[in-house]
Formats: C-alpha cells, sequence, structure tokens
C-alpha cells in the first residue's frame, strides 16, 4: 500500500504531530541528517496545508452555492407557478365576465384579451419553464423581459392578489431567476477551478503536494534507519504511520465490492437542475505517472517491516542518505 494513498488530512495529522513533538524533534535535530529531514518534512507539511487548505475553502464554498442555487430554483419554481395559477384564475373570472358584458364600450372583452395576452407573454411553453435547467431559467428572464410591453407592466401593477399585486410577484419571480443564473454560472466556474488540470485547486496540484510529502517521509524512513536512535523514538516516529497503512489496507479488504474512492476527491455532480456540468475526473487519490513511486514504495515496505534489517542492496542505497534528501526535493 502506497504511502501517497493517504488521504491528505491523515498525511497533514501525521506531519503536524512530528514538528510539534519536542522531544522527537530533538532527538532527530541532534543528527545533521535528522535536522536536514525535519526542514523538509516541515516544508512539504506547509505546502501540502497550503494546498489542501485551498482546495478545502473552495469545496465549502462550492457547497454554500450549491444550496442557494436549490432555494433560489425552489423560490422561482413556486412564484412562477403563483403567478402562472393566478393569471388562470383572472382569466377565466374574465371569461365569465365577458359572456355577460353588456357594455357598449366593450371593456369586457379587451380585459379579457390583454389578460391572455401577457399570459401568452409570461409562459409561452405554460409551466414549463420550471423543467428547464437553471441557467436556462435565468436566460428566459431576460426573453421574458422583452417581450413584454408597459402596457403589460401597467395591467400587473393594477392588478392585485390579496395585499400585493401581480407585479410585485412578477419581480419577485425576476430577481430569483438572475440570481439563479449568476449563482449557477459561479458554481460551474469553482466546480472548474477543482476538476481541471492547471487550476491552483485542482486534484493534479494536491496530488503532487501529497506525492511530495511521500516522497520526504519516504526518505525520513530511510535516514531514520540510519540513525542511532532509541527504539521508542522510532516508534513513535514511524508506528501512527505503519497503522494508517493497516488501516487503509483493512479497509481496502472490506470494501473490495465497492469502486475504489479517495476522501480528497471532488464529489460528483448531482446534475441537479439539468444544467450540463461535467463528471468527475478521477479525484485526488487517483493514482498515476509520476517521480518518487520507486522511493515510496521502498519507504512502505521499511514502515511495514519497521525491524531494522536490510537486505544488502537497501543498505548499500541507505549509505548515502544525502541522495534520498534531494530526491524529496521537489
Amino acid at each position: 500500500m502506497s504511502i501517497h494513498r493517504l488521504n491528505a488530512s491523515t498525511m497533514l495529522a501525521h506531519s503536524q504531530a512530528w514538528i510539534e513533538d519536542e522531544s522527537l524533534r530533538e532527538q532527530l535535530t541532534a543528527h545533521p541528517l535528522g535536522a536536514a529531514m525535519m526542514e523538509k518534512i516541515a516544508e512539504a507539511h506547509s505546502d501540502l496545508a497550503h494546498k489542501q487548505g485551498e482546495r478545502s475553502a473552495t469545496a465549502q464554498h462550492l457547497d454554500g452555492l450549491s444550496e442557494s442555487v436549490t432555494t433560489l430554483d425552489a423560490e422561482h419554481d413556486s412564484c412562477a407557478r403563483a403567478l402562472y395559477y393566478h393569471i388562470v384564475a383572472l382569466v377565466g373570472m374574465a371569461e365569465v365576465d365577458a359572456a355577460r358584458d353588456s357594455a357598449a364600450d366593450g371593456s369586457g372583452q379587451r380585459r379579457l384579451a390583454a389578460l391572455r395576452t401577457l399570459s401568452a407573454r409570461l409562459f409561452p411553453e405554460g409551466l414549463g419553464i420550471v423543467r428547464r435547467s437553471y441557467l436556462e431559467e435565468a436566460g428566459e428572464v431576460i426573453a421574458r423581459d422583452e417581450r413584454l410591453t408597459q402596457a403589460e407592466h401597467d395591467l400587473m401593477a393594477a392588478t392585485p392578489i390579496g395585499e400585493h399585486t401581480l407585479a410585485e410577484l412578477y419581480q419577485r419571480w425576476h430577481r430569483a431567476g438572475s440570481e439563479l443564473g449568476r449563482k449557477s454560472r459561479e458554481r460551474a466556474m469553482l466546480r472548474a477551478s477543482l476538476r481541471n488540470q492547471g487550476s491552483a485547486t485542482s486534484p493534479a496540484v494536491v496530488l503532487e503536494a501529497k506525492r511530495r510529502w511521500a516522497r520526504t517521509v519516504a526518505a525520513l524512513v530511510q535516514i531514520v534507519e540510519l540513525l542511532p536512535l532509541e527504539r521508542e523514538v522510532r516508534e513513535a516516529l514511524l508506528g501512527p504511520v505503519e497503522e494508517s497503512l493497516r488501516a487503509l489496507a483493512r479497509s481496502s479488504v472490506s470494501d473490495t465490492d465497492a469502486p475504489e474512492s479517495d476522501p480528497d476527491a471532488v464529489p460528483p455532480d448531482d446534475g441537479s437542475g439539468g444544467d450540463g456540468s461535467n463528471g468527475g475526473d478521477g479525484g485526488i487519490g487517483e493514482d498515476g505517472p509520476g517521480d518518487g513511486s520507486v522511493l515510496v514504495g521502498e519507504a512502505d515496505v521499511a514502515i511495514v517491516s519497521a525491524s531494522g534489517n536490510k537486505s544488502d542492496a537497501e543498505r548499500e542505497r541507505a549509505d548515502n542518505p544525502a541522495e534520498a534528501i534531494a530526491e524529496a526535493t521537489v
């Protein structure tokens, strides 16, 4: 099990403990190689914390935007239905009045015609608007406003519904649709930043920081085997990582029937509102090519065995630990 398969939070917990443990730090920094490695650990920890922090903050903002979009869509649809059924009722009453209208000026017929025109311009497809995607609903706000004439705005302003008017309900519908479009576009941009390569919060950026952390820890494991440290110090340093790897292995075995996932991955787009957002691209934990994978594999063996018994080939590689430090530098 590769060290870089640990999620970013677990990695940060381990390195934070090493940095804060004064006794452990004193024992390591008493040796030049140990001191150099602690500097590299601190750098890798800071890099991963910063990049994972940015990604987490963006993901939290995305969650908030998704909640806002859902709330705005519900308001948009409620206003649409309320306005639609009010106008349907008004048209029905106007039809009754027009059938009984004996006025010579034909005012009843004109009001019926005006209400029917208003209905057609507000709802050319009936209530089909509430089944559109978020961005389509937002775009319809602009088209609908262009279709309406001043006479129709005046008609809505002069038509009461309870303590309000049709115009007030229309404006609330209009605002909800406009804000829905703005929030949907912002959400799409955030999703893209979390998924697209080259973005500061993309999976590749955090994955590279995780690999840097793993390479640094791999070098630390090799150096710890060479330093004259007490057994308790080695166990305090490597024991928790070993247990994390074992827990991850147990989890993988118990979830063999389920697809592999990574806690750092971006949640897949739920597709709500039919807004055409793209699906996920594999998440942070996805394996991929990258330097240092051989070194990480060797470190995994060292951590799991943790006995200090090395093969001749392993001991020959460890004879020059400065190379391990250099390889841990990104």
